[in-house]
């Protein structure tokens, strides 16, 4: 399964600040998810490494911060912390 490592992620895995996560792990959280998409449950990949605290806001690249996510949903939270990306996704589906 192919996966995409955004902008913030490569630059952290290339300067190794917070760079624990290995491939095993993030198999295992791919795993774990059910190769799905936490943020909105889809199955269709390629998957992003979608830090669940962004590294923008000091989180960091390791298995206990990242998730699968679609490219939509990665791409929507940008550097949004999860409480608010929740509370965007609850506006616009109630709009």
């Amino acid at each position: 399964m192919r996966v995409k490592v955004g902008q913030h992620a490569r630059r952290a895995l290339l300067t190794g600040v917070d760079a624990t996560l290995t491939p095993a792990e993030w198999s295992a959280i791919l795993a774990y998810h059910n190769a799905s998409c936490v943020w909105c449950g889809t199955y269709r990949g390629p998957f992003h490494m979608d830090h669940v605290v962004p590294l923008a806001k000091g989180g960091p690249h390791s298995a206990d911060n990242v998730a699968p996510a679609c490219a939509p949903c990665n791409t929507a939270k940008r550097d949004i912390n999860p409480a608010d990306f929740y509370e965007r996704q609850e506006r616009q589906k109630a709009a």
